[in-house]
């Protein structure tokens, strides 16, 4: 299974950082390619658009390595 940290936009000009689980895919009658995923918000772990101050570049960098050390005990566990 493979597990990366996705971003969705918010309106707040703001990203959510989201794991995302890759389980496969299925082929349905038609031949059609159906790609399996999985989604889990990561709560309170956001990403600035355009950081505009060095609070808003900080709060980016820890909250990029928060989230790649969840995605990594996720990946430990798998």
């Amino acid at each position: 299974m493979k597990i990366s940290i996705i971003e969705k936009k918010v309106k707040d000009g703001k990203h959510n950082l989201y794991l995302q689980y890759y389980l496969g895919y299925t082929i349905d009658s038609n031949g059609k390619k159906t790609i399996e995923r999985k989604f889990e918000k990561l709560d309170n772990l956001f990403i600035y658009d355009n950081p505009s101050n060095s609070y808003e570049k900080s709060i980016n960098s820890q909250n990029r390595q928060i989230a790649e050390s969840i995605r990594a005990l996720k990946v430990a566990e798998a």
